[in-house]
């Protein structure tokens, strides 16, 4: 099964490890936002917007999670599968 992670944009990043399941990549999602849950005054509308349409989505395949993201979220890190 594969894995997915958020990679860094640049090499002073760590590689955020998602997971291969969508409960799990979501959980994990929360987690890696849990800053701009917790203070959204410190966050742009539209970041906030993805990251709500995000975790308030149902999604049946992590393929999708993985658009949205990528389409949606703009910070540092791009949604990708490791091989």
């Amino acid at each position: 099964m594969a894995k997915y992670v958020l990679n860094p944009k640049y090499g002073d990043m760590s590689i955020v490890e998602l997971g291969a399941s969508v409960k799990v990549i979501i959980k994990k999602l929360t987690l890696h936002w849990e800053d701009a849950i917790e203070h959204p005054e410190d966050y742009s509308q539209k970041f906030l917007d993805g990251v709500n349409f995000i975790l308030n989505k149902r999604y049946k395949d992590i393929e999708s999670i993985m658009i949205d993201y990528n389409e949606l979220i703009d910070e540092d890190y791009s949604f990708e599968e490791l091989y």
